[in-house]
């Protein structure tokens, strides 16, 4: 018997962005954990939208866009948060703190949204193209950098 059958290991989380049932979580490779130790920002774009479907084509409708940069402040060796361009950053001890917080503030937009209309759905991605050069042509190669959660809902504690 392994050592992983007997459960020593915990399991570890593939990269991504998941839907679960608290909300989106978002796991970073080990590529992008070291691309922010570097220096390099990532911009995580959230869609809140309404998705259409006639027949077998879906389209979304009133779309609604926020984004959050994470960056490392080298100096004071904490993890910065910018919330769609505002000047105040909100500041972490370490990239999961930040990535969990980005989870979290982008799924109580999503219940703002959903007060509006109960149809709206999030969808969370990585913006690739907001990379530098240098990097941007193996993040649209390679799965370490495929961050996209595609459309999902979650029930509001409310209801």
């Amino acid at each position: 018997m392994s050592l992983f059958t007997q459960g020593f290991f915990p399991a570890v989380a593939e990269p991504g962005i998941e839907h679960s049932v608290e909300g989106p979580v978002i796991e970073l490779s080990a590529h992008t954990l070291e691309a922010i130790d570097s220096g390099v920002s990532l911009t995580f774009k959230c869609d809140y939208a309404i998705i259409k479907k006639w027949l077998f084509m879906k389209w979304p409708e009133q779309r609604k866009k926020h984004q959050f940069v994470i960056s490392k402040h080298a100096l004071s060796d904490r993890y910065l948060v910018h919330i769609d361009d505002k000047a105040t950053p909100y500041i972490f001890r370490s990239s999961s703190q930040g990535v969990a917080f980005i989870g979290k503030s982008a799924q109580n937009l999503f219940y703002e949204y959903v007060r509006q209309d109960p149809e709206t759905q999030l969808r969370i991605s990585l913006s690739k193209y907001e990379l530098p050069a240098p990097i941007r042509l193996s993040a649209y190669t390679s799965k370490q950098w495929n961050f996209d959660s595609g459309w999902a809902a979650w029930k509001s504690v409310e209801q």
